[in-house]
Protein backbone atom coordinates (compact mmCIF):
# COMPACT_ATOMS: atom_id res chain seq x y z
CA UNK A 1 0.00 0.00 0.00
CA UNK A 2 1.06 3.83 -0.48
CA UNK A 3 2.22 5.43 2.17
CA UNK A 4 1.98 8.94 3.95
CA UNK A 5 5.09 10.90 2.39
CA UNK A 6 6.38 13.90 4.16
CA UNK A 7 3.74 15.56 2.16
CA UNK A 8 0.84 13.81 2.41
CA UNK A 9 -1.89 14.31 4.90
CA UNK A 10 -2.22 11.87 7.93
CA UNK A 11 -5.31 10.17 7.67
CA UNK A 12 -4.53 8.41 3.92
CA UNK A 13 -2.65 5.15 4.53
CA UNK A 14 -0.02 3.74 6.36
CA UNK A 15 3.72 4.01 5.84
CA UNK A 16 5.58 1.84 3.33
CA UNK A 17 2.85 0.99 1.24
CA UNK A 18 4.08 2.55 -2.36
CA UNK A 19 6.28 -0.42 -2.71
CA UNK A 20 3.59 -3.04 -2.67
CA UNK A 21 5.09 -6.52 -4.17
CA UNK A 22 3.20 -9.62 -3.24
CA UNK A 23 4.51 -11.95 0.04
CA UNK A 24 5.54 -15.60 -1.45
CA UNK A 25 3.08 -16.97 0.35
CA UNK A 26 0.49 -14.50 1.50
CA UNK A 27 -1.70 -15.59 4.45
CA UNK A 28 -5.08 -16.95 4.20
CA UNK A 29 -7.28 -13.75 5.81
CA UNK A 30 -10.77 -13.27 6.72
CA UNK A 31 -12.42 -9.78 6.59
CA UNK A 32 -15.47 -9.07 8.63
CA UNK A 33 -16.99 -6.13 9.87
CA UNK A 34 -15.85 -4.99 13.37
CA UNK A 35 -17.20 -6.53 16.06
CA UNK A 36 -17.98 -5.51 19.77
CA UNK A 37 -14.12 -5.79 21.45
CA UNK A 38 -12.13 -5.64 18.36
CA UNK A 39 -11.33 -1.68 19.09
CA UNK A 40 -7.86 -2.13 21.32
CA UNK A 41 -6.69 -4.41 18.60
CA UNK A 42 -7.77 -2.06 15.53
CA UNK A 43 -5.60 0.80 17.40
CA UNK A 44 -2.66 -0.99 18.02
CA UNK A 45 -2.93 -2.07 13.90
CA UNK A 46 -3.32 1.88 13.61
CA UNK A 47 -0.85 2.69 15.79
CA UNK A 48 2.02 0.24 14.56
CA UNK A 49 1.65 0.98 11.30
CA UNK A 50 1.34 4.61 10.96
CA UNK A 51 4.21 4.96 14.11
CA UNK A 52 2.06 7.28 15.93
CA UNK A 53 -1.87 8.13 17.51
CA UNK A 54 -3.66 10.09 15.17
CA UNK A 55 -5.52 7.46 13.12
CA UNK A 56 -6.00 5.74 16.23
CA UNK A 57 -8.02 8.45 18.05
CA UNK A 58 -9.85 9.29 14.64
CA UNK A 59 -11.56 5.77 14.56
CA UNK A 60 -12.12 6.00 18.01
CA UNK A 61 -13.72 9.48 17.65
CA UNK A 62 -15.32 8.65 14.55
CA UNK A 63 -16.75 5.12 16.37
CA UNK A 64 -17.79 7.11 19.08
CA UNK A 65 -19.82 10.09 17.32
CA UNK A 66 -21.64 7.41 15.53
CA UNK A 67 -19.75 8.57 12.19
CA UNK A 68 -18.73 5.42 11.00
CA UNK A 69 -20.36 4.47 7.80
CA UNK A 70 -18.82 0.53 7.66
CA UNK A 71 -15.26 -0.69 9.87
CA UNK A 72 -13.71 -3.92 8.52
CA UNK A 73 -11.43 -5.99 9.82
CA UNK A 74 -8.82 -8.35 8.35
CA UNK A 75 -8.41 -11.32 10.73
CA UNK A 76 -4.93 -13.59 9.94
CA UNK A 77 -5.84 -16.19 12.12
CA UNK A 78 -7.38 -15.01 15.15
CA UNK A 79 -5.60 -11.85 15.09
CA UNK A 80 -6.78 -8.54 13.72
CA UNK A 81 -3.88 -7.62 10.96
CA UNK A 82 -5.57 -5.09 9.38
CA UNK A 83 -8.24 -2.68 9.17
CA UNK A 84 -10.16 -0.02 6.98
CA UNK A 85 -12.59 2.72 7.60
CA UNK A 86 -15.44 4.18 5.88
CA UNK A 87 -17.28 7.67 8.00
CA UNK A 88 -20.33 9.47 6.32
CA UNK A 89 -19.65 12.86 4.73
CA UNK A 90 -21.91 15.23 2.92
CA UNK A 91 -21.71 17.08 -0.28
CA UNK A 92 -23.52 20.45 0.08
CA UNK A 93 -24.26 22.76 -2.82
CA UNK A 94 -27.24 25.15 -3.18
CA UNK A 95 -28.97 24.25 -0.36
CA UNK A 96 -28.72 20.11 -1.50
CA UNK A 97 -27.29 17.77 0.87
CA UNK A 98 -25.94 14.74 -0.76
CA UNK A 99 -24.83 11.46 1.19
CA UNK A 100 -21.24 9.99 0.29
CA UNK A 101 -18.08 8.18 2.36
CA UNK A 102 -14.61 9.07 3.01
CA UNK A 103 -12.13 5.94 2.76
CA UNK A 104 -9.96 6.69 5.85
CA UNK A 105 -7.80 5.43 7.40
CA UNK A 106 -6.44 2.27 5.84
CA UNK A 107 -4.00 0.48 7.61
CA UNK A 108 -2.30 -3.11 8.02
CA UNK A 109 0.22 -4.48 10.35
CA UNK A 110 3.82 -3.87 9.49
CA UNK A 111 4.51 -7.60 9.42
CA UNK A 112 1.83 -8.10 7.85
CA UNK A 113 2.23 -6.09 4.77
CA UNK A 114 2.80 -6.32 0.71
CA UNK A 115 0.41 -9.36 0.80
CA UNK A 116 -2.64 -7.70 -0.55
CA UNK A 117 -4.10 -7.63 2.31
CA UNK A 118 -4.96 -3.62 2.15
CA UNK A 119 -6.29 -4.54 -1.35
CA UNK A 120 -8.70 -6.66 0.31
CA UNK A 121 -9.91 -4.56 2.57
CA UNK A 122 -10.40 -1.68 0.04
CA UNK A 123 -12.13 -3.62 -2.11
CA UNK A 124 -14.42 -5.81 0.42
CA UNK A 125 -14.87 -2.02 2.00
CA UNK A 126 -16.03 -0.86 -1.66
CA UNK A 127 -18.45 -3.55 -2.29
CA UNK A 128 -20.33 -3.27 0.68
CA UNK A 129 -20.49 0.48 0.73
CA UNK A 130 -21.72 0.43 -3.10
CA UNK A 131 -24.49 -2.62 -2.06
CA UNK A 132 -25.89 0.11 0.64
CA UNK A 133 -27.07 2.62 -1.78
CA UNK A 134 -23.80 5.36 -1.47
CA UNK A 135 -23.27 6.82 -4.28
CA UNK A 136 -19.59 8.41 -3.87
CA UNK A 137 -16.37 8.12 -2.17
CA UNK A 138 -13.64 10.02 -1.46
CA UNK A 139 -9.82 9.38 -0.42
CA UNK A 140 -6.73 11.13 -0.20
CA UNK A 141 -3.61 9.29 -1.38
CA UNK A 142 -1.20 8.30 -4.21
CA UNK A 143 -3.04 7.85 -7.03
CA UNK A 144 -1.12 5.30 -8.45
CA UNK A 145 -2.89 3.31 -5.69
CA UNK A 146 -5.88 3.83 -5.61
CA UNK A 147 -6.49 4.01 -9.32
CA UNK A 148 -6.41 0.54 -9.20
CA UNK A 149 -9.98 0.57 -7.50
CA UNK A 150 -11.82 2.93 -9.73
CA UNK A 151 -10.38 6.34 -8.06
CA UNK A 152 -9.77 9.63 -10.36
CA UNK A 153 -8.34 12.90 -9.44
CA UNK A 154 -10.07 14.73 -12.38
CA UNK A 155 -13.58 14.31 -11.65
CA UNK A 156 -12.74 15.57 -8.04
CA UNK A 157 -11.96 18.56 -9.10
CA UNK A 158 -15.30 20.74 -8.66
CA UNK A 159 -15.21 19.23 -4.91
CA UNK A 160 -14.17 21.59 -2.52
CA UNK A 161 -13.12 19.94 1.37
CA UNK A 162 -10.57 20.15 4.38
CA UNK A 163 -7.95 18.67 2.03
CA UNK A 164 -7.91 20.95 -1.28
CA UNK A 165 -5.41 23.02 -0.56
CA UNK A 166 -3.80 20.70 1.83
CA UNK A 167 0.25 20.15 0.64
CA UNK A 168 0.92 17.05 -1.31
CA UNK A 169 -2.80 15.89 -0.64
CA UNK A 170 -4.56 14.39 -3.79
CA UNK A 171 -8.46 14.23 -3.45
CA UNK A 172 -10.15 11.26 -5.47
CA UNK A 173 -13.23 10.10 -5.63
CA UNK A 174 -15.30 6.99 -7.28
CA UNK A 175 -18.36 6.55 -8.31
CA UNK A 176 -20.12 3.77 -6.97
CA UNK A 177 -22.98 3.37 -9.58
CA UNK A 178 -23.29 4.22 -12.72
CA UNK A 179 -23.90 8.50 -13.32
CA UNK A 180 -23.12 8.24 -9.65
CA UNK A 181 -20.76 11.71 -10.25
CA UNK A 182 -23.50 13.21 -12.29
CA UNK A 183 -25.12 16.71 -11.30
CA UNK A 184 -22.71 16.85 -8.24
CA UNK A 185 -19.95 20.11 -6.80
CA UNK A 186 -19.78 21.66 -4.07
CA UNK A 187 -18.14 21.19 -0.60
CA UNK A 188 -17.73 18.10 0.83
CA UNK A 189 -18.23 18.28 4.77
CA UNK A 190 -15.80 15.58 6.98
CA UNK A 191 -17.17 14.82 10.35
CA UNK A 192 -15.81 17.04 13.27
CA UNK A 193 -12.95 14.35 13.93
CA UNK A 194 -11.19 15.25 11.01
CA UNK A 195 -10.74 18.97 11.74
CA UNK A 196 -8.03 17.42 14.51
CA UNK A 197 -6.22 15.72 12.00
CA UNK A 198 -3.07 17.54 10.90
CA UNK A 199 -2.87 18.46 6.94
CA UNK A 200 0.41 17.14 6.29
CA UNK A 201 2.45 14.22 7.88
Amino acid sequence: MPPCSSAVPLLLEAPSWRNHSAMTNPPAITIRPEQPGDAPAIAAVLRAAFGHDAEARLVETLRRDGDLSLSLVALGGDRIVGHIAFSRISILDKGRETTAVSLAPLAVLPGAQHGGIGSALVEEGLRRIAESGVRLAFVIGDPAFYRGFGFAVEPAQPFRSLWTKAPGATHMVRALRPGGLEGLAGTVRYPAAFADLPRTA
